[in-house]
């Protein structure tokens, strides 16, 4: 790594629940890398042990650019590398990136815009209040004339239109055809309604799901660092104890010598005197 990252911040999942604020701060700071500007705790217990301990969140003021810094954000950050901050002797926290990600109030999930539709619809047709008063004048009249004197209220021959000439429609025909106009425009703005809807809940669904899986893909990856880290714990109790096994069997052996230093020292002693 060239340089420093100075927005890197660090996550160590298993903290002993004696270690506070100061405690963890005076050990990072320690260890020539940067300054500590805040700390996250959050308790949890052991399932195993029935013991509380912490998952900690360790934000830095700044990173020094050096070279102990840039090798410890390489292990913290490569996945094949494992970081670790040696808190008593040989004893040590896994340190990871936080990769949590950092809520912000009135936030929300990106959704589709439906300020554009997605199937244009045409043009609604010119309905005049005179053509409308028009079709209902000849529908009354319709209506109240002799069955054999019923007539069209525009009836040209299509043989007397001159050739060019549009033939005029029938009042009735046209209101008929602006009304099936209308029933086909309802049913396009109808269909592409319900497409929309059908597409706003598949992306619904999928953006449940996915944070479904992010969730419990979380769930496994804490379980098994926990897991991992409580038997490490393990391995540090049995390492203490068979430390202090050997230091008890050290000051024996000294103990030893000192009794024979001295019993030496006496025979050596009562030699002299009795030579004198």
């Amino acid at each position: 790594m060239n340089s420093v990252i100075q927005f890197v911040s660090l996550f160590i999942p298993h903290v002993q629940y004696e270690y506070r604020y100061q405690d963890i701060a005076d050990i990072f700071n320690g260890i020539n890398i940067g300054k500590v500007s805040s700390i996250d705790f959050v308790e949890k217990k052991s399932k195993r042990y029935d013991t509380l301990y912490n998952a900690v969140y360790i934000h830095f003021e700044y990173w020094l650019d050096n070279h102990d810094s840039r090798e410890f954000q390489e292990q913290v950050l490569n996945p094949k590398k494992q970081a670790k901050v040696y808190y008593d002797n040989e004893l040590y926290w896994i340190v990871l990136p936080n990769v949590a990600k950092k809520h912000v109030p009135g936030d929300r999930k990106q959704k589709i815009d439906l300020g554009a539709p997605s199937i244009s619809c045409a043009p609604m047709p010119d309905v005049t209040p005179d053509r409308i008063a028009l079709c209902l004048q000849y529908i009354d009249e319709l209506c109240n004339a002799p069955m054999k004197q019923q007539k069209p209220a525009v009836n040209i021959v299509e043989d007397d239109l001159e050739d060019g000439e549009i033939r005029p429609l029938n009042l009735y025909q046209q209101f008929e055809e602006e009304e099936q106009v209308r029933y086909e425009l309802g049913l396009r703005c109808q269909k592409r309604d319900d497409y929309e809807q059908e597409e706003i809940n598949a992306w619904l669904t999928i953006q449940d799901y996915e944070d479904e899986v992010e969730h419990q893909e979380d769930i496994i990856r804490m379980e098994e660092l926990e897991d991992m880290i409580e038997e490490e714990d393990g391995y540090f109790i049995n390492i203490d104890g068979r430390y202090v096994v050997q230091m008890e069997n050290e000051i024996i052996a000294l103990m030893q010598q000192i009794h024979q230093l001295n019993t030496n020292f006496q025979n050596y002693y009562t030699n002299l005197c009795t030579y004198y």
